[in-house]
């Protein structure tokens, strides 16, 4: 005997209980989330580090103007830029300079004529004219902006050379800017526990420059970095196909000229990223020698390690060069030159020696040469500290 059918449920009805047995998983999820990650305290976001959208909507801006060029003291040209007017077509002889910043080159606080740029122009008019600096650069502009503003402005006017001028928060700005979720996502982030614990985006805003000086590095500054040197390499890309040369300028961040300021690993990351790319580095003042055998060179050990020695015991090549000489001749078996690294501009090699002269002919000296030692990431650590006593 066949058992008896059971009448069909709706398909309403099954729609309904899924829907209950997913509210009712989904709020003991998000109670167990709750416990697990309890809404975090907004970290403060430093004020220069601007959020594009609440700026000026969007990832690019330049200031509305109706400037013709004339009368040629308008504060804004045509193109919406805090610089005098420019006619497309470079005037004989007469080389452009296109410099992309930000409100350190816009020249915030300043007169146009107190601009870097503008002092610039006037240094290299002084041994004659020939060069035409652009200031293109207005408030906030992060690396991304600088980018468009070539691609957008600067290219028409077929400048020579490119000079991208690089402020440190501009590094945070990508971060902050371009990690930031969809609208959508973010209200659902601050409201539920559990798109938090399963997002995980807590830390991937940079809330100061000085973040970029900790070590270890948080991730979201190896991020920050990986994005500036994204727009970096697409800029110069854009520039060198548009047949200009392409350079890079970064200046010391505010806290950088204080008493006690940290060691300048951004800096640093930079130099690294420049060799690494094939750009130059700059140009050494001059190639400074230290003789580590010198009795009144010590070596401080610990923490920030480095060399305390007397002024004096750092000299020019140039002044080196009939020391070294004697050296090759005096029966050393060996002479170590090291590459220690960058202070104040100069780089310093260091000179190594055996005890004792060891009567070797002269020409049999073996000349040995190394580089800065190397990080634990196994790149190149320009740093040195050096203490000069009196």
């Amino acid at each position: 005997m066949s058992a008896p059918e059971r009448p069909p449920q709706s398909l309403a009805a099954n729609l309904s209980l899924a829907v209950l047995v997913f509210a009712l998983c989904a709020a003991g999820l998000e109670g167990g989330a709750r416990l697990l990650a309890p809404a975090p305290k907004p970290r403060p976001v430093a004020e220069y580090i601007w959020d594009w959208q609440q700026k000026w909507d969007g990832d690019f801006y330049t200031v509305r103007s109706d400037s013709l060029g004339w009368p040629p003291w308008d504060e804004f040209n045509r193109e919406g830029l805090r610089d005098r007017a420019h006619a497309e077509e470079a005037p004989r002889g007469v080389s452009r300079l296109a410099v992309l910043g930000d409100s350190v080159t816009f020249g915030d606080g300043l007169k146009p004529d107190e601009t870097w740029t503008r002092g610039l122009e006037a240094a290299l008019d002084e041994s004659g004219p020939g060069v035409e600096v652009m200031n293109v650069a207005l408030l906030g502009w992060s690396t991304r902006q600088q980018r468009l503003a070539w691609e957008r402005i600067a290219r028409r006017y077929r400048p020579s050379h490119a000079l991208l001028a690089v402020c440190l928060n501009d590094v945070p700005e990508l971060q902050n800017n371009l990690s930031r979720p969809h609208p959508l996502l973010a209200r659902a982030f601050r409201a539920s526990a559990l798109v938090r614990l399963l997002v995980g985006a807590e830390g991937r805003e940079i809330a100061s420059v000085e973040e970029l000086f900790e070590a270890p590095e948080p991730e979201r500054v190896r991020a920050g970095w990986e994005r500036f040197f994204g727009e970096v390499r697409e800029l110069r890309r854009t520039v060198a196909a548009d047949g200009a040369s392409f350079g890079l300028v970064v200046f010391p961040f505010r806290f950088q000229l204080e008493p006690g300021a940290p060691p300048p690993r951004a800096q640093q990351r930079l130099l690294a990223f420049c060799v690494r790319v094939g750009a130059p580095p700059p140009p050494w003042r001059a190639c400074l020698v230290l003789e580590t055998r010198d009795p009144r060179v010590k070596y401080q050990s610990g923490p920030v390690h480095g060399w305390a020695l007397p002024a004096e015991a750092l000299c020019p090549v140039s002044r080196f060069e009939e020391r070294f000489r004697s050296l090759l001749t005096a029966g050393y078996s060996w002479i170590n030159l090291s590459a220690y690294g960058l202070f104040r501009g100069d780089l310093i090699i260091g000179v190594e020696l055996p005890n004792e002269p060891g009567g070797v002919p002269p020409g049999r000296t073996s000349v040995n040469y190394s580089g800065p030692a190397l990080d634990p990431t196994g790149k190149p650590g320009w740093a040195l500290h050096l203490w000069l006593t009196a």
